[in-house]
């Protein structure tokens, strides 16, 4: 009976690209846990009638501020664990990573003030992330078919 594997929580998460700097460098927007401080992606569940997809853009926004679109297909998966506030029992999670390329970054957002948010070059983010699978997916994104340097 206590054999039955957890089936996991399913979220999205936003991959938010930015061209950046002097040498026009792609930058990765990373944002910090608020409990634990540590580096990693605008995420989170869906609700109700709402796509892996936007969600991914809302979270992008709610978390960061930042307004883009999510393309299709998602560049990668990712899964973690932890246990909720509130809660006493360690849960799964599995996260669907969408890129947006950045339209605009809004200085007003629901969570504005709440976490630690910070842009870096494509192949420092990668090696900060807390989650050893997002730093792949991070590290793998110049060469994913989605990505234009360009375009971002």
């Amino acid at each position: 009976m206590g054999d039955n594997p957890v089936r996991p929580i399913l979220q999205a998460g936003a991959l938010c690209v930015r061209r950046q700097g002097q040498h026009d460098e792609s930058e990765v927007l990373l944002i910090s846990s608020r409990s634990t401080g540590l580096w990693g992606i605008p995420k989170g569940h869906m609700e109700p009638g709402e796509t892996v997809r936007q969600v991914a853009e809302r979270e992008a926004y709610e978390e960061a501020g930042v307004r883009g679109i999510a393309l299709e297909p998602a560049i990668g998966h990712f899964s973690y664990r932890k246990v909720p506030r509130l809660e006493q029992r360690l849960k799964s999670y599995l996260v669907t990573v969408h890129l947006i390329f950045v339209q605009s970054l809004m200085v007003d957002y629901p969570e504005s003030g709440a976490r630690r948010v910070e842009w870096m070059p494509m192949r420092a983010a990668a090696g900060e992330v807390a989650n050893g699978e997002l730093g792949r997916i991070i590290g793998r994104l110049e060469h994913h078919p989605l990505y234009d340097g360009d375009a971002a």
